[in-house]
């Protein structure tokens, strides 16, 4: 029998993002006849220590070094202890260290495309001064490292995968959207809204990310003031924490819409309460996936929101949501009403949608295709 693949997977923290929640849904659907995984994180906060410990089985490792030196030392111990045979990293802290640290110890590494934010380029000219010079050169070393110890990419989608595909000879591999949510049971509707103080007949709108720029909040405000023109007992839902909190309730405050939002801060029970809204709203600008567009389509609530290339790989306007030109606020607006009056539609996109999850994006097939990947690299670095 073969020798299981040690994965070390490096994450530049445990708190809940849209790549921890990725993460662990790949660590809990590989093969674990195939692989050992583990996780280390270079910083906190650790909110998702349990569910990483559960997903790997073991503890993750929470590093703490003083400065970049010392965490690229503590990475390559660690890699070596663990005889890791792949390190998987995530985000630019982590592939920062990791690529120096895989370098040193001489394990390969998969580098996760999370975003559409293309760093595989040189920087450009910028300051012509000391400073600028300096960020090149150090920019530089980055990118000559990058292209040393990363082996095989894999891409949130196919839309972020054509991004890099330009800026890389490195093989990238799409791992397919997937998620775990199901629809909710019987009651749960009535149950998540008595909780929280609603009205059973009122409609809800939700809204789940993190606050900060780049994430539609500032048009949710609008948007929400112009839909209580049409349905005045509409409450929004929003789910997440971020930079930007206090600067979106001061928004909310001076529409005069502080009753008819709920900031509901990070929660564990997105899914419940997906069942007891009536529309996801995601006026996001930009995503490598959409990872909360495709959890809303699996529970069965339609979705109005931007047009975005990562959604189109799931979701389909007319069919499992509205999607509108993204930026596009007022036609954003005019969807969510329609939606919010038509009982019937929201029904069929929430059917439409969850079918579409069932069949094609669920977490084995992700988690098969990114095996594959593990095993390729492994087997490149033994014949080596």
């Amino acid at each position: 029998m073969a020798a299981r693949v040690r994965v070390l997977h490096l994450l530049p923290d445990l708190r809940v993002g849209g790549g921890q929640t990725v993460v662990l849904g790949l660590l809990r659907h590989l093969d674990a006849a195939r692989f050992d995984t583990g996780v280390a994180a270079l910083a906190g906060p650790a909110e998702l220590r349990a569910e990483f410990t559960e997903a790997a089985g073991a503890a993750p490792v929470e590093l703490t070094a003083a400065g970049r030196a010392q965490a690229v030392h503590l990475v390559v111990r660690l890699l070596r202890r663990e005889r890791a045979d792949v390190l998987h990293v995530h985000s630019p802290p982590d592939r920062v260290v990791g690529h120096l640290a895989a370098l040193a110890a001489g394990v390969p590494v998969v580098g996760h495309l999370h975003s559409e934010w293309v760093h595989l380029r040189p920087a450009p000219d910028g300051d012509p001064g000391l400073g600028g010079a300096r960020r090149r050169a150090t920019a530089a070393v980055r990118l000559a490292a990058e292209r040393r110890a990363v082996r095989h990419y894999v891409a949130a989608s196919a839309h972020v995968a054509g991004l890099f595909a330009a800026a890389t000879t490195t093989p990238v591999t799409v791992l397919p959207p997937a998620t775990s949510v199901s629809p909710a049971a019987p009651g749960e509707r009535e149950r998540v809204r008595r909780e929280l103080g609603l009205d059973p007949g009122a409609p809800v709108l939700l809204q789940v990310a993190r606050i900060v720029d780049g994430k539609g909040h500032d048009d949710l405000v609008p948007l929400l003031h112009d839909v209580r023109s049409r349905f005045p007992d509409a409450v929004l839902l929003v789910v997440g924490e971020g930079e930007r909190r206090e600067a979106f309730r001061c928004a909310i405050d001076t529409a005069g819409l502080s009753d008819a939002v709920r900031l509901l801060g990070r929660r564990d029970d997105v899914a419940a309460l997906m069942a007891a809204a009536d529309l996801l709203v995601f006026p996001s600008r930009s995503e490598g996936m959409g990872l909360v567009v495709l959890e809303a389509m699996a529970a069965g609530l339609p979705v109005a929101a931007y047009d975005l290339p990562a959604f189109r790989e799931f979701a389909r306007d007319g069919e499992t949501g509205a999607y509108v030109p993204a930026g596009a606020r007022e036609e954003l607006t005019k969807a969510v009403i329609e939606l919010l009056g038509d009982a019937d539609r929201r029904a069929a996109y929430g059917r439409a949608g969850r079918a579409t999850v069932d069949q094609r994006f669920r977490w084995p097939h992700a988690a098969a295709v990114l095996g594959e990947v593990y095993e390729r690299v492994a087997a490149e670095r033994r014949r080596r």
